[in-house]
């Protein structure tokens, strides 16, 4: 079996994070158990420390270039969490749909067994954390991320 390509990427918000438990060290450890595990090869490792929005970040642009450079040998970007990218909802929108039609990429998180709160609806935002299957949300199933489909919303029409 032909392992897909991908590159790792990780973030920490403040170099305070690392002793939080969500330190870069960490997240590439996910990373390398969920590559292993699901058939991708990363053939190269981003990170960054600090900033908050995706395009002003030094790793997330050497990340591009690396990804323009490889002619579409690279699909997919790897995450820990979805929330790595960005924590506003929108701006993940953004950044998601500008990767996928300039770099013909996918956001894809190592943890999916919960959806992180901050891309929930307010109605369903709960210290409980809900898991996929949602009966308030019935189009929401484990075979469909729920990024995937908000952002399918978002960006109809434009």
């Amino acid at each position: 079996m032909e392992l897909k390509k991908a590159v790792a990427y990780t973030r920490v918000a403040r170099r305070e994070s690392s002793k939080l438990g969500n330190c870069i060290e960490k997240q590439q450890q996910v990373l390398n158990d969920f590559a292993a595990a699901n058939g991708y090869q990363i053939t190269a490792n981003f990170y960054d420390v600090g900033v908050h929005k995706p395009l002003d970040r030094e790793g997330f642009q050497e990340m591009l270039k690396a990804i323009e450079k490889s002619n579409g040998g690279i699909t997919q970007i790897l995450v820990a969490s979805l929330d790595r990218i960005t924590r506003d909802y929108f701006q993940f929108a953004i950044t998601e749909a500008v990767l996928k039609s300039t770099y013909e990429v996918t956001i894809t998180p190592a943890q999916t067994s919960e959806i992180p709160e901050i891309f929930l609806p307010a109605q369903q935002k709960d210290k409980s954390k809900k898991s996929y299957e949602s009966k308030s949300n019935p189009i929401i199933s484990k075979d469909m991320p729920v990024h995937k489909h908000r952002i399918k919303t978002i960006t109809d029409g434009v």
